[in-house]
C-alpha cells in the first residue's frame, strides 16, 4: 500500500508451492471486494483451472472471493466444508512478491 498516496494500488496472488505469480494487478481499486473477485475469475477463465485451496488474510476485500471459491467447489462436491478449501491466515504470514 506504499503507492496508495499516489492513487495506485497493487494486488497480486502467488502459488506459494511453485512461487508462480498467478496474477498481478495495478490500478486504482485493487482492494475492493468486487475487484479481487473479478481478478480471481479472470485467472480461472484464462487458465481453465480451479485451485484446490486458497489462503488469504481476513481482509474485507477477500470475503466475496472466499464465498465464490467455496461455491465453485460445492458444484463439484456438495459435501465439502468451507474450511477444507479456503484458509484464513494472518497477513504477516503473507508471502512477499
Amino acid at each position: 500500500m506504499k503507492l496508495q498516496h499516489f492513487g495506485i494500488e497493487i494486488y497480486a496472488a502467488i502459488d506459494t508451492y511453485s512461487r508462480y505469480i498467478t496474477w498481478f494487478y495495478c490500478g486504482v481499486s485493487g482492494r475492493t471486494g468486487v475487484s479481487i473477485l473479478s481478478q480471481f475469475f479472470d485467472v480461472v477463465e484464462t487458465h481453465q483451472i480451479i485451485p484446490l485451496h486458497l489462503r488469504a488474510d481476513c481482509g474485507t476485500e477477500t470475503m466475496m472471493t472466499a464465498d465464490a471459491f467455496w461455491q465453485l467447489h460445492l458444484d463439484l462436491d456438495s459435501t465439502l466444508d468451507f474450511d477444507k478449501v479456503f484458509f484464513y491466515g494472518i497477513s504477516t504470514r503473507n508471502i512477499k512478491i
